[in-house]
């Protein structure tokens, strides 16, 4: 009787042993992750101050988390974009063996961060984080001094430049972009090295600036509407308009008929009349003039040069005795 008593005791304890491991491993196969955030969390902030919004986590062994990011556009969740490009970063903080903060941060926020944001992670999400940024000018929007309706007119194939005044908010460097709208949709303008059209900045104050358009040599069909957009604002539409014709040099042949013998013998006659009175002249010139008077360097005067006339009667004068 006692050793059944001892066997009994024996297969309890076996059996209390099976059954609390068993009671163990069930615990951490339905152990979940679990995300810390509570329902209706909202954070807000100023324009441009910087912004952090954590998502905390408790999991159950050491394996290393990764935390994702999204945020509501149109109702549907979008992955943040936390590229070293992008002002939003993440950062991760361990707490304890189990625990831990996902952050994300927002460095210097604009108006476009406002709405809901999510962490996901194991395949568990948490619930909605709102954040709202408010703020006025002056912790300073980025403004596009476009006036609505600018217009600008070139003549076909001149040089011409548009331009887009800019204010911003710090000495950080801005990119302006230029769009051209392609059947109402605004395309990317071609300022590679390849085409016709550039860019130029100009810094005019410490907070101000001049993006340029120009159009070198400016074609038909540059004509259109553009934008400029830069720090999330765009301009309002600057219109360009080219007029005027490609000027086409007219180049006329004419074929040379041959002259008649009639139209060219009279002429020809006439300039060898011409020539030939001109040789008798200069003949005549040159005869005169070598037949000088060359006899006053010769002992016996040369009298073929002397006018022909009679002698004079010679005079004889007798002396008185």
């Amino acid at each position: 009787m006692r050793l059944n008593n001892c066997l009994t005791i024996l297969h309890v304890s076996i059996l209390a042993a099976l059954f609390l491991t068993l009671d163990a491993d069930s615990t951490d196969s339905t152990c979940d992750i679990e995300i810390r955030v509570r329902r209706g969390t909202v954070y807000e902030a100023v324009l441009g101050e910087d912004l952090r919004i954590i998502c905390s986590v408790a999991f159950c062994n050491n394996s290393p988390l990764t935390v994702s990011w999204y945020k509501y556009e149109t109702t549907k969740p979008v992955p943040v974009d936390v590229s070293s490009s992008s002002h939003i970063k993440t950062e991760w903080t361990h707490l304890k063996p189990l625990e831990g903060i996902s952050y994300l941060i927002f460095q210097k926020i604009l108006r476009n961060d406002s709405g809901q944001y999510q962490c996901h992670t194991g395949g568990s999400m948490s619930h909605s984080i709102n954040v709202s940024v408010y703020g006025t000018d002056s912790t300073c929007d980025i403004e596009i001094r476009v006036r609505r309706g600018t217009v600008y007119k070139a003549l076909l194939g001149e040089d011409l430049r548009i331009n887009c005044p800019v204010a911003f908010c710090n000495n950080s460097p801005l990119t302006v972009s230029w769009y051209k709208f392609e059947t109402t949709k605004p395309v990317p303008v071609d300022v590679s090295s390849s085409s016709h059209i550039k860019t130029e900045w100009t810094h005019l104050k410490p907070l101000e600036g001049i993006s340029y358009l120009i159009f070198q040599k400016i074609l038909r069909n540059d004509s259109g509407q553009y934008q400029c957009h830069t720090g999330g604002s765009m301009s309002h539409s600057i219109n360009v308009s080219v007029y005027g014709e490609v000027k086409l040099t007219t180049v006329t042949w004419t074929t040379l008929e041959p002259e008649s013998t009639e139209e060219t013998f009279w002429p020809n006659v006439y300039r060898v009349v011409g020539i030939m009175a001109f040789v008798i002249t200069v003949l005549t010139v040159w005869v005169a003039s070598s037949c000088g008077c060359k006899g006053e360097s010769r002992d016996t005067p040369d009298l073929s040069c002397q006018p022909s006339h009679d002698a004079l009667t010679t005079t004889t004068i007798y002396e008185n005795v």
